[in-house]
């Protein structure tokens, strides 16, 4: 965490934008629960994860939204194989998000 958080301080110092995204809650098997945390600039996830695959692909997309908009906001991934908004993961469980900006736009 404490390399998350010095990676985090020297992008901001160079006056670049960036997304923390963090797990909040989870429920039933996830691939990595609360306090999990990824930053992303726009070029991508640059430290961290929330659990890789196509959870973190679509909240490295959701991150870059948030750049692109100036707003933070919050989201949930669900991980079962019946839901119609699942990714395509099977381990049964929801994820919780934040995505949280911080920097100048």
């Amino acid at each position: 965490m404490r390399q998350l958080f010095k990676i985090m301080r020297e992008q901001l110092m160079r006056g670049e934008s960036l997304v923390f995204v963090s797990i909040t809650a989870s429920s039933g098997s996830v691939p990595r629960g609360a306090g999990a945390h990824m930053l992303v600039s726009n070029k991508g996830r640059i430290s961290g994860t929330i659990g890789g695959g196509e959870v973190e692909n679509r909240a490295q997309e959701i991150a870059l939204s948030v750049l692109s908009s100036g707003c933070s906001c919050d989201s949930s991934f669900t991980l079962t194989a019946n839901d119609s908004h699942n990714l395509g993961m099977i381990c049964g469980g929801i994820l919780y998000c934040i995505f949280s900006l911080y920097g100048c736009l």
